[in-house]
């Protein structure tokens, strides 16, 4: 908790400022079955993030390569990205 006090003329106005930490996000690897228009099976990674249990946003199909997708989440959480960027880091990743 912060406090701030202002000076107004001959008053003091105070502000209290709550600060809350924001619940941390945890970027993991999700794994799927597809099928592509030849008929071949495959799987394909994606990354969900996700805070308390709770989905926040999850991209399915990303990419075949396990390890690719492994460094890009082991980026994600060593660097905690912010949610507000988690779609563009994720259009760097498949357009590099």
């Amino acid at each position: 908790m912060c406090l701030t006090t202002v000076k107004q003329k001959t008053k003091d106005i105070v502000f209290k400022v709550v600060f809350q930490k924001p619940a941390s996000i945890t970027y993991d690897i999700v794994a799927s079955e597809f099928t592509n228009e030849n008929a071949i099976r495959y799987t394909g990674y994606g990354i969900r993030a996700m805070t308390s249990g709770i989905v926040l946003d999850e991209i399915a199909d990303l990419s075949t390569d396990y390890e690719g997708i492994k460094r890009l989440v082991n980026r994600c959480n060593r660097y905690s990205l912010a949610i507000e960027h988690f779609r563009d880091v994720i259009e760097d990743f498949v357009l590099s």
